[in-house]
């Protein structure tokens, strides 16, 4: 079981560096590769929080995942029509989760 969990989590950061290419586009698949991504990886805004600002980052960290949270999952539902930006620009900056441990 855990072999098979570490694997299934080595796919799934394949599967985000592979489609960080397509969410780079302000298209309709670029925006729906940014809402999954968001939706599904959120969770590492928290862990970007703490590592920029140390202890101090946790609320701010908590926040900012639940705030990339919500943006994917409102780019999943409205990816193919323009709402709420009609060129298909991403909702929050950076565009991806990975982009705070630059």
């Amino acid at each position: 079981m855990k072999k098979t969990a570490i694997f299934a989590m080595a796919v799934a950061l394949c599967f985000t560096f592979t489609v960080g290419a397509y969410a780079a586009e302000n298209n309709a698949i670029g925006k729906l590769t940014r809402g999954v991504m968001n939706a599904g990886f959120g969770w590492v805004e928290f862990f970007g929080a703490l590592k920029s600002e140390g202890g101090r980052g946790l609320g701010t960290g908590i926040v900012n995942s639940v705030k990339r949270e919500l943006v994917g999952a409102v780019e999943i539902v409205t990816f193919p029509i323009g709402v709420p930006n009609e060129d298909f620009s991403p909702l929050i900056e950076p565009e991806s989760p990975f982009d705070s441990w630059k």
